[in-house]
């Protein structure tokens, strides 16, 4: 882990904690862009539920929780799992269930992507 996106990320909720949402929303969007899997995770809960920096974005929550599952950070699998029990969505809960574990498995490649290409139908 790379100390900048360490210090981005507490930096994020120290200004969380002030009610700075626009620099926290600034300061873990850099941290996530550059892997931070509790800066992705944090990202995607503002987007699951929208704050005053930004809007709810279903879509946006499910990449940040998906790319912080794939460093095999579990929490995220957890809140990627709850988006689509809350949607209902079996198939993709399914399909992410076995893109997590992949990724958990140490398995899953850049190459790798037919499901993936399942959930872009």
């Amino acid at each position: 882990m790379q100390p900048e996106l360490q210090e981005k990320y507490l930096a994020a909720l120290d200004a969380e904690a002030n009610k700075q949402w626009v620099e926290a929303f600034d300061l873990l969007t850099a941290a996530a862009a550059g892997g931070h899997p509790d800066a992705l995770l944090r990202l995607g809960d503002i987007y699951r539920h929208g704050n005053r920096a930004a809007r709810r974005n279903s879509e946006e929550a499910i990449k940040c929780y998906k790319q912080a599952a794939r460093t095999g950070f579990a929490p995220a699998a957890f809140r990627l799992y709850s988006v689509y029990d809350e949607d209902k969505d079996l198939m993709r809960y399914v399909i992410e269930y076995n893109v997590h574990q992949k990724a958990m498995a140490n398995e899953f490649e850049k190459g790798d992507d037919r499901d993936e290409a399942i959930l872009k139908q």
